[in-house]
């Protein structure tokens, strides 16, 4: 069935994990049984990864992450969202094109990790530390349908592209905001 299909998206993950092993066989190896059961099946088409920020790592004190920027995953989560975008180049079938998009936190109606911890911060004004500043780069779930769309057209073949807002925010700056 796969011949006949012209694009693929491939947006499913596991975001959090106890152990490395899950984020290896659920983001790097289930992407890679996706590709070979669409080589078995003939595909030739576009095939779309939606991989994360993660696995470039975190942006510069700063500034936004560039896709000039060498990859530099800091989590179990990076490490096995870049696995997957390296299996994407390496494994997919030939004749086929691929495009990854690399959102930020994504955040929007339907998402609910970021706004359990907005609540718990409005309600109870806890503001958790994790450690050293983290910076993040948010990306509403609308540009990243706009860019899943805009990813299927010839000059995106072969691309990876950021998909974030402008500012680079800290943990604590999200946080407080959110208080």
């Amino acid at each position: 069935y796969a011949d006949s299909y012209e694009v693929v998206f491939h947006l499913a993950a596991v975001t959090n994990a106890l152990r490395s092993r899950e984020y290896a066989a659920i983001n790097t190896g289930g992407t890679m049984k996706l590709i070979k059961g669409l080589r078995r099946g003939g595909f030739q088409g576009r095939f779309v990864l939606l991989s994360s920020l993660a696995a470039g790592g975190p942006a510069p004190e700063g500034e936004p992450r560039l896709e000039s920027d060498r990859d530099e995953p800091v989590s179990r989560y990076g490490l096995s969202k870049l696995r997957a975008e390296k299996a994407v180049r390496r494994i997919l079938p030939a004749g086929c094109t691929y495009t990854i998009l690399r959102p930020g936190a994504i955040y929007g109606p339907r998402e609910h990790q970021i706004l359990e911890l907005l609540k718990l911060v409005s309600r109870r004004g806890i503001a958790p530390r994790f450690g050293p500043p983290v910076r993040l780069q948010m990306t509403h779930v609308s540009d990243v349908v706009s860019a899943l769309l805009r990813s299927t057209i010839p000059e995106a073949a072969g691309r990876t592209y950021y998909i974030t807002d402008t500012p680079v925010w800290t943990f604590d700056e999200v946080i407080h905001m959110a208080a």
